[in-house]
């Protein structure tokens, strides 16, 4: 966590796990968008962080964390990574203020999602965005681990000045592993 924040970033509890990206879709296009959220919260939407916590506080399985932070309107866009323990039970929801984006799921099609702060399904996938990919899918899912993932996330472009921590979370094992990481190769464009 970071001083002065009053809420949750990334958290894990029995069932399933959450983990935040930020998402700013109209950050280039509309710098008036820093204030729509600080108006929201006069308007007394909650914080992103407020979200995840009350979730991780009032959800019990992946379904119901799910649904909380799919419907619950909030302050700001973002991205949730969340997952449980049954099979398929993985999403990234992408959020706007007041509803759902769009949702990338675990299916027999999708062995893994990925977020790396685009709004791929737009056509956006940066270099960061391609090397995970490329990465997960020459790893493929027979030969995926923990170390694998750490690997792959301590690299550039996955790493980068704008990282803050990594976590790995294998909710079926009790896995919790929060890594603070540096670096200062540049943000990928």
């Amino acid at each position: 966590m970071f001083a002065g924040l009053n809420g949750v970033l990334t958290g894990h509890r029995q069932g399933f796990s959450i983990s935040l990206n930020e998402r700013k879709p109209s950050f280039r296009s509309n710098p008036w968008d820093l204030l729509l959220n600080i108006a929201n919260i006069f308007l007394g939407f909650p914080q992103v962080s407020h979200v995840i916590r009350d979730t991780l506080q009032d959800c019990s399985n992946y379904a119901c964390a799910f649904n909380k932070l799919a419907t619950t309107s909030q302050i700001a866009p973002s991205y949730y990574a969340v997952s449980g323990t049954g099979n398929y039970e993985g999403a990234i929801i992408s959020r706007d203020r007041y509803g759902v984006a769009h949702v990338d799921m675990l299916s027999d099609d999708n062995w893994y999602v990925a977020q790396t702060n685009d709004d791929h399904w737009t056509g956006v996938c940066t270099i960061r965005c391609q090397y995970v990919h490329q990465t997960m899918d020459a790893i493929g899912a027979a030969n995926i681990n923990g170390d694998k993932m750490v690997d792959m996330l301590k690299q550039w472009p996955s790493n980068n000045e704008h990282s803050i921590y990594n976590v790995l979370m294998i909710n079926g094992k009790n896995v919790f592993d929060s890594q603070l990481i540096e670096n200062d190769k540049p943000a990928p464009i």
